[in-house]
């Protein structure tokens, strides 16, 4: 996945989206819940994009041992899904519950190996640098 997709996942969930008809802005807490909640709902567009997610890594080979999407080695493709799982499974997003996430095995597995990483760390400062954060 590049940081193209990571954003737009971002952008999708975010309570700062333009207004579109791609994009859906609400205001209302309880309706925003709502609609992210039927996001991941099992027929749901964030799980029918995670599902597709899972079945690269299946058909890339990925495996308990070595979870990558795209060989043996992490790649900056597994940065990004390990950034967007991260985020989707923080407990930050109301309407999205941080187990979710973990009904995706491979995903999950990717997220786990590549979490403790010094590739994670120095991938985490870059990001935060550009968003000047701390």
């Amino acid at each position: 996945m590049s940081s193209n997709t990571t954003f737009w996942i971002k952008i999708v969930l975010s309570d700062d989206q333009p207004a579109g008809p791609c994009f859906h802005q609400e205001r209302d807490p309880k309706h925003k819940i709502a609609w992210r909640q039927a996001l991941v709902s099992n027929d749901g567009r964030m799980t029918m994009l995670l599902n597709g997610l899972e079945t690269l890594l299946e058909q890339n080979g990925a495996t308990e041992m070595v979870p990558f999407v795209a060989g043996k080695s992490l790649s900056v493709a597994d940065l990004a899904i390990w950034r967007a799982v991260g985020w989707l499974s923080s407990g930050v997003i109301d309407g999205i519950p941080s187990t979710y996430v973990q009904q995706f095995p491979k995903l999950w597995a990717l997220h786990c190996a590549v979490d403790p990483s010094p590739e994670a760390s120095v991938f985490e400062g870059v990001v935060k640098g550009r968003l000047g954060e701390q």
